[in-house]
Order: C-alpha cells, then structure tokens, then sequence
C-alpha cells in the first residue's frame, strides 16, 4: 500500500492527540501533521542542556512551542535552541559534537550519515510537502499545461529540483518545460516582479511572502498533491529532525522526551495557528505573524516516527538516489540511520 494511503488514519490519531492535550476550541489547521501514534516517547531530562539547533523556515516551526515552553521554563526538558538560515551552520556543529539535535532537510540528514560514518540518526520527519508552482499568467494552467513553459526556481542539485523533474518525468513532460535556475528564492521573486518569468517553483512560506508582493501571484500546481498521484510509495520528504548517534545512545532517555515534547508542540502548532503565527514572528522565522498565520496550514508541518518514519523516507531517498547520488551522499544509508525505540 502507498504511503500516502496511511495519512488519513495517522491524521485522525494525532488529532485526537491533540484535543487530548490542548482542547478542542479551534478547529485543526489543515496543515498535513501525521505520527507514528503507536509508539509512546518516555523519558527524562539531562542536566546539562539538550543542544537543539534548527533551520529557520518551515523545518524549525513545529519547534515553536518547545521553545516558548523552555523559555518560561514549562518544559520538561533541558533544552537550548539556536535557528539559524544557513544549513552548512548546522553541519559544522553536528560534525563537530556543538549540536546534539537539529532540524535539517532530509537529503541533508542522509548525506551527513554518510560523512560522519553513521554518526547521524534520523529521529522523526517534520516536514513533508510545502512545494507549489506559481504563476502570473492569466489563464491558471494545470500540471499539464505547462507544456511548452518555462519554471522558474531556486536551488539547482536540490531536493526540489529532483521532485520537479519526478514528477514532470511521471507525467510525461520532461522534454517539454524547461526549467531555468536562479540561485535565491529572492532572485526568483525579482525576476516575477519584473516579468522576465511568469511560472515557478516556490516552497512556503515564501509563497505567501511572494503573494504578499505580487497581487497577481496565484498557485497553479500543488506540488504535493501532483507527487500524490504518481505511482511512487514514498513521502514527500522536505525536512527532519536528527541527532549525533553517539549523543542518543548515552542520552537515549533525554532523546525520548525530547520527542514526547517535540510531538506534544507540533501537535500544539497543527491546532493553535494564530498563537503559533505570533511565536513564529517572535522567533524570527518570519517577520510578519498575519502571514504567518496565512502560510502555517500549507507549511508541511509533520510528525512521523519510527517504522513508519523509515518507511516513508527510505523509497524518497532512493528516489534522489537515482537522480544523482551525490544528493543522499553518495550512497544510501542503512536500517542504523534510522531511530526507531
């Protein structure tokens, strides 16, 4: 059975998490927050601190409440956390032993296992699809219309790059569109402002950033919902959570708190999106709380452990496998690169 089949009964879990936790007074977010809700996360804290550091974007929003918790000392954990923009900040200080846990994108998680000779265990997803293609055109085109178009994106040997071409290739269109790159998101924007592009390949929550700026800006593709219809088992896998093995093997029971904690606030995060927006803003990760608020349900927030975690992100792995091995570092990791209690 696909991946993607499971999702609804997962969902259907986590919500009932969720209201269990925090109440049931707002309607949940129709973000696409999923757990592995058979697996219970048992611990306890360490006295030295749990060094967490994230990306600052969709990758770091489930953690949120988390942080908010430690700060006003609520957590049960030890924790300190650093965001940061740039993912080679955060390889420096895995490599080194500065990070003991960390929110990075999953091809990245998988080419750190690969340099750090199996240092590196996956502990849950916490991102999937945040992937959409925008156009200023004014005939919204479908998937198939963008035959004979041009796409505009950020990122070339990226993961989203390897899922574009996926999908076009699924769909019968990889010798049809072209894809220019551009080395930032920003350059992406600038070049639709001016209209030297009119389609491109965008993640949230800079989507809703670019909508803020160009009102003719509307989604044509929803990158998720395309990968859904291909014949592929795999998840849409954008970001994770990991830890330095040797950290969780002398620290295992601060590493399963660190999750009953980290899916207690992404369960918070799926629920409580205006308070979630405000923290977001006050962390930095976006500037704006209104648009953050707008962004956070198309975000891809998720929380996936264990085997299903591993079975989710294995087959997306060989699939960036096969499109160039050097983006999971050149080989692909074994069943140790996964943590499953």
């Amino acid at each position: 059975m696909k991946y993607i089949m499971k999702k609804t009964a997962l969902l259907c879990a986590l919500l009932i998490l969720c209201m269990s936790l925090f109440g049931c007074g707002e309607a949940a977010a129709p973000a696409q927050v999923v757990s592995d809700a058979g697996l219970p996360h048992q611990g306890a804290a360490t006295e030295d601190p749990v060094r967490v550091y994230a990306i600052s974007g969709p990758t770091g929003m489930g953690l949120v409440q988390l942080m908010d918790a430690s700060d006003n000392g609520t957590a049960k954990g030890n924790y300190t956390f650093s965001l940061t923009t740039a993912p080679a900040d955060i390889v420096g200080k895995l490599t080194s032993g500065q990070a003991d846990i960390a929110a990075i994108p999953a091809n990245l998680a998988a080419t750190l296992y690969a340099k750090t000779n199996g240092n590196i265990q996956v502990l849950a997803l916490n991102t999937l699809s945040n992937l959409y293609i925008v156009q200023t055109e004014e005939e919204q085109l479908t998937l198939a219309g963008l035959a004979g178009k041009t796409i505009a994106m950020a990122g070339q040997g990226s993961t989203p790059e390897y899922v574009l071409k996926y999908i076009l290739e699924a769909n019968g269109l990889t010798d049809k569109v072209t894809i220019q790159y551009y080395s930032e998101h920003s350059e992406v924007l600038s070049q639709l402002a001016a209209g030297k592009e009119t389609i491109a390949l965008l993640p949230q929550p800079f989507v809703t950033v670019a909508q803020d700026k160009l009102e003719d800006l509307i989604i044509c593709v929803n990158v998720g919902d395309a990968w859904e219809a291909t014949d592929s088992n795999a998840a849409m896998v954008m970001g994770c959570v990991v830890a330095r093995k040797d950290f969780v093997e002398q620290n295992k029971d601060a590493v399963d708190l660190f999750l009953q904690e980290y899916l207690n606030s992404i369960s918070y995060v799926s629920i409580h999106t205006e308070e979630t927006a405000a923290l977001v803003a006050k962390y930095g990760i976006m500037a704006n709380a209104e648009l953050a608020e707008e962004a956070l349900p198309s975000c891809g927030v998720a929380y996936i452990s264990g085997a299903t975690m591993r079975d989710a992100l294995k087959p997306f792995l060989e699939i960036l496998y096969e499109a160039n091995p050097a983006a999971v570092g050149g080989t692909l990791p074994d069943d140790s690169f996964y943590y499953i209690p």
